[in-house]
């Protein structure tokens, strides 16, 4: 590095290394190049770590039929005619229990995304309600979890 005055002289040679930090670089941006996101999705840089490579991003495609299969798992036993006299005297409590959950197994599929990236495997599922009595009590919270790939 060579120092001079304000008048153009040089006023010697000095050694100095100075570290360039570029201020401007953002993280990755996730958007249209990922295959299988959607602008309602939440920013992928938050959930992904840096330094791996998003190769799609997948969710239900009808969160319907999730609800659906979950409420047909729940009736199952009662095809079987045993339990029929429990379903008769238990169904003021057993038929809201199954349209409750129902209720929020599709409103988990609707926000529950599935992230492939290069060394990972990550789900997060939104913020969603639980109970379809009570939307502002029932809330589930956001949940992010990780199943890394092996080599």
């Amino acid at each position: 590095v060579s120092l001079r005055d304000s008048k153009g002289r040089g006023r010697g040679q000095v050694s100095a290394w100075i570290p360039t930090v570029n201020m401007s670089e953002q993280p990755p941006s996730y958007s249209a190049s990922v295959p299988g996101y959607r602008e309602t999705d939440p920013d992928l840089s938050a959930i992904v770590p840096p330094g791996e490579t998003v190769l799609r991003v997948t969710r239900a495609t009808n969160p319907e039929d999730v609800g659906s299969a979950v409420c047909r798992q729940s009736i199952a036993p009662f095809a079987c005619p045993c339990f029929w006299p429990h379903l008769l005297i238990c169904s003021p409590i057993i038929v809201p229990c199954i349209l409750n959950a129902k209720f929020a197994a599709t409103e988990q599929a609707k926000v529950k995304i599935v992230i492939l990236t290069d060394r990972a495997i990550y789900t997060h599922t939104g913020d969603h309600s639980t109970c379809c009595c009570c939307h502002s009590c029932s809330s589930a919270g956001a949940n992010t979890s990780s199943i890394p790939l092996e080599r």
